[in-house]
């Protein structure tokens, strides 16, 4: 993470104002003095890297916030013909109440 803000030429204060935290939280996040944080997450997104995986609870969670990456930069066409397929396919797993 460091390596990555530090190629945007972004101090702590840059990417902490960007993902709305304070500077101290990413401090904290790039020293690995804390071990997990809902801001990892926005963190890897904005300097458009995976997230690390000592923030990652298992291989299907990693799988998970690529494929949210990847989303995000589809074309709105595209990623709505994705979303109606996993829509589609939650309701055909659930239990028919019949």
């Amino acid at each position: 993470m460091r390596r990555a803000r530090s190629d945007k030429g972004w101090s702590q204060a840059d990417l902490a104002r960007e993902i709305g935290c304070e500077q101290p939280l990413i401090s904290y996040i790039e020293s690995g003095k804390l071990g997990s944080s809902k801001a990892v997450v926005p963190i890897a997104d904005k300097l458009g890297i995976p997230v690390p995986r000592q923030f990652v609870g298992d291989d299907l969670d990693e799988r998970w916030a690529d494929a949210g990456r990847i989303l995000r930069r589809m074309s709105l066409v595209t990623f709505r013909a994705l979303l109606n397929a996993a829509e589609q396919a939650i309701a055909d797993s659930q239990p028919d109440p019949h």
